[in-house]
């Protein structure tokens, strides 16, 4: 059995935590032009790409079957549930391309169709090359971002398979797939002189300008590289229950945690202006986001006790 990597166990906890921060600004604050939000809007999805393709391993049809499974029916189950609830057409959630918040499920499909794709063809030009292999999927990727920048105007279909965003964070999810096979990049990313530069180009770079496509990906790659090395340094080795029971539901709290986004008036009175004590806001945006953290999975748990709920809403078949 492979060994567990308790650092991206620690890792995927923070950066789902952080998607909650983020959207209890935009959705409970009615705030998503404030620096945290922009910062966990450029560097977080990102880091859950990366480490998506770190874990993705070798593609394959059987792979695909399980992703249709664990990413396409969950999804469109409880995105059809959220806008039933919320009273939104079912058609603006499967013709937007942000999918009312799902988005991730199906453009983190639609790269692993292309892992898939690229790997097929890398392996059947030269067998037993990993480097090779990856090659070809850079070479697939860099041809797509390339046809994206030049043909592509939106539209339905486009919209469907979430195109802009695949083209955003596939890089992400390629970085994630050449550090895991190669040991010397992987090795080179936990060095610390590698850690000091990242940390320099992240704050000088988000300083100057976080919206330009080129300054994103470097504060995503940045980002990524910070992260990776700190984690490493705090948490290798060093097993928690609690964490790595969070960190196998994040998928499960990504899915269900809009839900539980409160409205500001439950916290605050209306007389209350947000802008007024930053302090105030932060400690009240991490309290609430806490909050839905553990609501999120605690109705999450009551919904694996049934075989069949868990199969339709997170793509798993308990063992009993």
């Amino acid at each position: 059995m492979q060994k567990r990597l308790f650092q991206y166990d620690a890792l995927k906890v923070f950066s789902i935590f952080l998607v909650v921060l983020g959207h209890v600004f935009i959705y409970t604050f009615q705030q998503s032009d404030n620096l945290i939000v922009s910062f966990i809007n450029v560097v977080n999805m990102g880091m859950f790409m990366f480490i998506s393709g770190f874990f993705a391993g070798k593609p394959s049809l059987l792979g695909l079957r399980k992703r249709i499974r664990s990413l396409l029916i969950p999804s469109i189950t409880v995105g059809l549930l959220y806008s039933f609830v919320k009273r939104i057409s079912f058609e603006s959630f499967i013709v937007s391309d942000l999918h009312l918040g799902y988005w991730f499920c199906f453009t983190l499909f639609c790269i692993y169709v292309i892992h898939l794709l690229s790997y097929l063809i890398g392996s059947i030009m030269v067998r037993n090359s990993t480097i090779f292999v990856d090659l070809c999927l850079v070479i697939c990727v860099l041809i797509l971002l390339v046809c994206y920048a030049l043909f592509y105007s939106d539209c339905e279909l486009g919209r469907i398979f979430s195109v802009p965003m695949l083209s955003r964070f596939i890089p992400y999810y390629c970085y994630g797939v050449i550090l895991r096979n190669n040991n010397k990049l992987n090795r080179f990313v936990h060095n610390n002189s590698v850690f000091t530069i990242s940390l320099i180009v992240l704050l000088i770079v988000f300083y100057i300008n976080p919206n330009s496509t080129i300054n994103r990906l470097l504060i995503s790659f940045s980002y990524i590289n910070v992260m990776v090395y700190t984690f490493n340094l705090w948490f290798t080795d060093k097993s928690n229950n609690v964490i790595s029971y969070v960190a196998t539901r994040t998928m499960n709290i990504y899915l269900f945690h809009f839900f539980f986004l409160p409205s500001l008036a439950m916290f605050w009175p209306k007389s209350f202006c947000i802008d007024s004590n930053i302090v105030l806001v932060l400690l009240g945006v991490g309290f609430i986001g806490v909050v839905v953290l553990l609501e999120t999975l605690l109705f999450t748990k009551f919904i694996e006790i049934s075989n069949f709920l868990s199969l339709i809403f997170f793509g798993i078949q308990n063992k009993k």
